[in-house]
């Protein structure tokens, strides 16, 4: 067990402790938001032939030309000799024989003869994308580990594929316990608002995993106990419970269920405490603190990078930038603050507090600031917020 680590060393090791899940071929269209399993190799030359850049005329010979048909997009080229010229849409195949294409808006035609405005603008194959000028058959067009997009999706169908190997992205079930959270409307008799709860399928999503169920329990024994039992998803997400408090569960309820605790707190403000488990059949466990930035942070910190290595992707690199404003830190601890980054200028915001989240809400990336630093004009590490980018 790893106890109150650095914050760069709680990521590293949440990263390497989970294995990436095993590779499944599915269609395009159920590939989207998943991971490149193997590289995206295309099946043939990327284009497949001579294709147009302009509509225009394909020609041959030194001109001028004689319209002897048309080649559109879909359709079979027609072969020609020279002094001769075709007219042709963009994207169409181009006929072996013609030397360039000149766009249509160059051309005079009269009497079916076609003629350049300038004789001196053309040169032998212009306008045309000649075959395997992006790729040959067989290169990579792709590497794995990358997320799939919509423009993968596409690249691999321009490819030649109808099938990809990818990695499933893992599921995930949350536990939010508290005998103060309300559902709904003004705090009142000492209870407040459930905001985790809301945020947590936020930040599930923004990584591309799957959220399933989401139990709502009070701050006991049994209760932590019978929900984390019901959980079956690759990670389950905890909040409260993990401090050592008179209504603090988690690390009984986590013996009971048969957990091995990994990492115990990480050296890191807000965010305390934070933990990491994992049982026998390889479900991990990460808890975090009820406060909402803190849990914020401890997401980011642990279960993050368990994510991004069980889908097969890479650790999320950190950022630079500079501070612009003094970050009020006390020199006795690190932290990361809440900021806003715009042309690699870092605004720190003035609510960054373990309750807080204006500065949050407002923030796209969080700073990494060292005890005793965050003066203006400082460099500084910054973890962008996955659902600000």
């Amino acid at each position: 067990m790893f106890k109150n680590p650095s914050w760069l060393e709680a990521r590293s090791i949440a990263y390497q402790v989970a294995e990436t899940k095993a590779a499944v071929e599915v269609t395009l269209s159920e590939a989207l938001r998943k991971t490149l399993a193997a590289d995206l190799q295309t099946l043939h030359p990327l284009p497949p032939f001579n294709t147009a850049m302009m509509d225009g005329y394909a020609v041959k010979g030194k001109g001028p030309w004689e319209i002897v048909g048309e080649v559109l997009a879909g359709s079979e080229s027609l072969e020609f000799k020279s002094g001769q010229a075709v007219y042709i849409a963009t994207g169409a195949k181009v006929p072996e024989a013609a030397e360039l294409v000149i766009k249509h808006e160059d051309v005079l035609i009269n009497n079916n003869i076609v003629e350049p405005l300038d004789w001196n603008k053309n040169a032998i194959g212009q306008h045309i994308r000649t075959i395997g000028d992006e790729a040959s058959t067989g290169d990579a067009v792709l590497v794995k580990g990358k997320r799939i997009n919509p423009a993968v999706l596409g690249l691999a169908a321009l490819s030649g594929l109808d099938q990809i190997k990818v990695i499933n992205n893992p599921t995930v079930d949350s536990i939010v316990s508290g005998d103060e959270l309300l559902n709904e409307g003004l705090p009142r008799n000492g209870k407040i608002r459930d905001v985790l709860s809301l945020q947590i399928p936020g930040w599930v999503n923004s990584l591309d995993a799957i959220n399933n169920q989401q139990f709502k329990i009070g701050d006991n024994l049994e209760e932590t106990v019978a929900a984390i039992n019901e959980c079956k998803s690759d990670l389950i997400l905890t909040t409260g419970g993990t401090a050592r408090g008179n209504v603090d569960f988690m690390h009984e309820a986590l013996v009971q269920c048969g957990f091995e605790i990994l990492i115990d707190e990480v050296a890191i403000r807000p965010g305390h405490p934070m933990l990491l488990a994992k049982n026998s059949n390889s479900q991990f466990l990460v808890g975090l603190p009820g406060n909402p930035l803190a849990a914020c942070v401890a997401f980011l910190t642990l279960a993050q990078p368990l994510i991004e290595k069980l889908q097969g992707r890479e650790l999320t690199k950190l950022q630079t930038g500079t501070l612009i404003s003094k970050a009020n830190i006390p020199k006795k601890e690190m932290r990361l603050v809440p900021v806003i980054v715009e042309n690699n200028l870092v605004e720190p915001q003035q609510y960054w507090g373990s309750m807080m989240l204006r500065g949050l809400a407002a923030s796209t990336h969080f700073a990494l600031i060292k005890s005793g630093q965050g003066i203006a004009d400082e460099m500084v590490e910054l973890l962008p917020l996955p659902w600000k980018v």
